[in-house]
């Protein structure tokens, strides 16, 4: 087994010790005093990852029901910030602990770069890894755009073949601004099939002296596509 040197924080004094009793507490042979020997770099780096997984599960399991309310989102974030607070400060007591045992400027510096390298390696990967997560969790609560509804095709029907019809037949009446035409539809309509509709009933309108007449007419109509009509036929019974 390797020795290292140690340097008690108490007396200053060294002595040597055996590399396995690391993250033990001992006793210094000259003022025994308590020395807290400083954990070994894969001990620390068991306990940040060990948080950095714990975490990382918790963040997925979040996504995965990414319809939580905005509450447990605010607790998931605070746990995250307490975990990689936990895992800085696990980092900094080992840290601290080199240096302060370790008088032997080659064992500090390689112990030093060992322990840094696997406690500051937890919570890097914790910061990596949320911020990864952060981004697709967003991504997944964006709304995908949505297409445009398909426009309506455009169609025919018994309202339209009447109100069409009205002007066609008024294209033909001496004044039609007078025009005055039945109540309703539905009993003048009749749909022939194929967009067709034949159309009899009567309009009231004056003459050039100025009478009021009644005109009994019927007309067929056809839809042609779009909003376009064709007048067919037309039969106007002048009274």
């Amino acid at each position: 087994m390797s020795e290292i040197t140690i340097t008690c924080p108490h007396c200053s004094a060294e002595f040597n010790t055996q590399r396995d009793i690391l993250g033990k507490i001992v006793e210094c042979p000259e003022c025994d005093e308590d020395i807290q020997l400083p954990s070994p770099p894969t001990t620390v780096a068991i306990i940040n990852f060990g948080v950095v997984f714990l975490l990382v599960a918790a963040y997925l399991l979040f996504l995965t029901y990414k319809n939580t309310g905005s509450s447990m989102q605010i607790w998931l974030g605070v746990l995250t910030l307490l975990g990689a607070l936990a895992c800085a400060i696990a980092s900094g007591l080992a840290i601290y602990r080199v240096l302060t045992c370790f008088t032997n400027p080659k064992e500090r510096a390689g112990f030093l770069a060992e322990t840094a390298g696997f406690s500051i390696g937890g919570p890097v990967a914790l910061a990596i890894f949320i911020g990864v997560c952060t981004w697709a969790g967003l991504k997944l609560q964006q709304p995908s755009p949505s297409r445009p509804a398909p426009a309506a095709a455009p169609t025919h029907d018994a309202a339209s073949a009447w109100t069409m019809c009205q002007s066609f037949v008024e294209d033909r009446l001496k004044a039609p601004r007078t025009a005055k035409w039945p109540w309703g539809y539905t009993n003048y309509v009749t749909h022939l099939g194929g967009g067709r509709y034949r159309i009899k009933a009567y309009v009231d309108s004056q003459n050039s002296f100025g009478a009021l007449l009644r005109t009994h007419f019927t007309a067929e109509v056809r839809w042609t596509g779009g909003s376009n009509w064709r007048l067919e036929s037309l039969e106007l019974q002048e009274p």
